[in-house]
């Protein structure tokens, strides 16, 4: 349930829209920003003089060293309470384990969690009507791909004609128990 990034090639994937260019001195990247029951790629962008790789090393640096403190200072409790050796080796061992699972993903997406650095928030449209469109679809729907489980609550659509507006009325009436809507403002698209 995530992008492979060997092989999708943001570059490919922003020619479709020809009309944006990003921010001068920032390139494009894909963040999978995926866990057990959620998931969609983040566009992101890096400035092409920032050293992500040191970003990633900090990051991943500051979560060990918090997972360290916070489970030497349990291990210190566990000890002058005499609890078991069994019971300390377990709690080495999540320790360890925590700690595997601090990644350069995971630091990836510290990034990517801030909103400044989303591609989205970092494109240049054309002074062109197809310029703005493809902005506005791009801000909204962009990243509207490869979603995983519950991140289809938030997709979109673009409805096109009255055809598109009478599917997404029988749809929702034969699902009412899953979705709120407003079946008077659909309707009003129709007009």
């Amino acid at each position: 349930p995530e992008v492979d990034t060997t092989s999708f090639d943001i570059k490919v994937y922003m020619s479709f829209f020809d009309r944006l260019k990003l921010r001068a001195g920032n390139r494009a990247f894909l963040v999978n920003f995926y866990n057990r029951d959620t998931g969609s790629p983040a566009l992101c962008v890096q400035e092409t003089a920032f050293d992500m790789d040191k970003f990633v090393d900090e990051i991943i640096t500051k979560r060990n060293h918090y997972t360290d403190s916070i489970f030497d200072q349990k291990k210190s409790e566990y000890l002058s309470k005499n609890y078991q050796e069994d019971v300390i080796k377990r709690l080495d061992r999540i320790k360890e384990n925590q700690k595997k699972s601090i990644t350069r993903n995971s630091a990836l997406i510290q990034y990517a969690i801030d909103s400044t650095k989303r591609v989205r928030n970092n494109l240049i449209p054309e002074d062109t009507p197809i310029g703005y469109f493809q902005y506005l679809f791009f801000h909204q729907m962009g990243e509207q791909f490869a979603l995983f489980w519950h991140a289809y609550y938030g997709e979109k659509t673009v409805l096109c004609d009255k055809k598109d507006i009478e599917y997404y009325l029988s749809y929702y009436k034969e699902r009412k128990g899953y979705f709120y809507y407003d079946e008077n403002k659909i309707r009003d698209m129709m007009v």
